[in-house]
């Protein structure tokens, strides 16, 4: 037997229940799923598909008083950390707000992160709202930014806001500047050359400078987007891991027979790429709920995973 803590994570929750349903435990099984709705997360979401509840978002803002704003202003090193921001000198701002937030209580990094916000700098409020032990402001941790620019991008390439959100949250939570280990881009993390490919097939000439711009970075990475779903018969999940680790493997890690999704996602065997699934599954669902549209339901965003090939010719292996 696990350890109660173990056996109180949702993973566990929702597999035994999956298992309690396969052995015909249906009653104990349903009461399972509907504890675990409660919860605002990947398995809590699959929870409540399997017993048709709502999902639960359990959004509640963090009031920070106009006080506890202007103390924490007054901090010489959050000031600073303003002024850079103001001046443009992004990562210097970034160096000095991580410095002087490190050590911050838990109300404080709250009450920084409202602060963030306030200034418009929402990367640095997802990241310090995720330190603190308030992570039910929705607003805070999944800012409807560029809606315009997404909202058109996925409408020209016929796929879901709420599910390019859901990338562009997972990939840089809104660093616009942001570039990985790896070489990876901007907002949607494009590689230098899956943006120029990309760009080459919209007819649009491209180099890094450009894939930084955010409306140069949406454009390309949602017509990247499109591509993989092509590739994958319209199947988002499959779609969700080859932009993350390429459309090879994930055509490597096709089962011999059909598989239901959720199954299929916790054998992906990339670490990274199996929770990246999950997060950005689970973030496609918040940010539906956050673009106030109708909830797309995670049953019917992961048919079952089928055998065989892709759809189109691969282009590029590699994001």
């Amino acid at each position: 037997m696990l350890p109660e803590s173990e056996q109180m994570d949702g993973e566990w929750r929702y597999w035994k229940a999956r298992m309690l349903e396969q052995t015909g435990e249906q009653r104990y099984a349903r009461t399972v799923y509907r504890q675990l709705a409660e919860e605002r997360s990947y398995y809590g979401f699959l929870a409540a598909d399997r017993v048709g509840q709502p999902y639960s978002m359990q959004h509640e803002s963090v009031k920070a008083t106009p006080e506890e704003l202007q103390t924490l202003l007054a901090r010489p090193g959050i000031q600073m950390a303003h002024e850079l921001f103001m001046l443009g000198d992004t990562p210097a701002a970034r160096r000095q707000w991580n410095w002087i937030t490190r050590r911050l209580s838990q109300r404080d990094l709250a009450v920084a992160a409202v602060l963030a916000q306030q200034w418009g700098w929402h990367d640095r409020a997802i990241l310090t709202v995720a330190k603190s032990d308030h992570l039910d402001d929705l607003e805070l941790r999944f800012p409807v930014l560029y809606r315009d620019l997404v909202e058109a991008n996925a409408a020209q390439n016929g796929i879901d806001p709420d599910w390019v959100y859901g990338v562009l949250r997972q990939e840089s939570a809104f660093v616009t500047d942001a570039r990985s280990q790896a070489g990876a881009l901007g907002l949607m993390q494009l590689m230098p050359q899956t943006g120029r490919l990309t760009g080459r097939r919209i007819n649009m000439r491209v180099n890094n400078s450009a894939i930084l711009k955010p409306e140069t970075n949406v454009k390309l990475g949602t017509s990247y987007l499109r591509t993989v779903l092509d590739m994958n018969s319209g199947h988002q999940v499959l779609a969700t891991a080859a932009y993350n680790a390429g459309p090879n493997r994930v055509r490597e890690w096709l089962p011999a027979k059909p598989l239901d999704a959720d199954v299929w996602v916790d054998t992906v065997p990339y670490n990274e790429t199996r929770n990246y699934v999950k997060n950005v599954m689970a973030y496609t669902a918040v940010y539906a709920y956050r673009l106030e549209t109708e909830i797309r339901r995670l049953a019917d965003r992961m048919p079952s995973v089928l055998p065989g090939g892709t759809s189109v010719t691969d282009p590029e292996e590699t994001r």
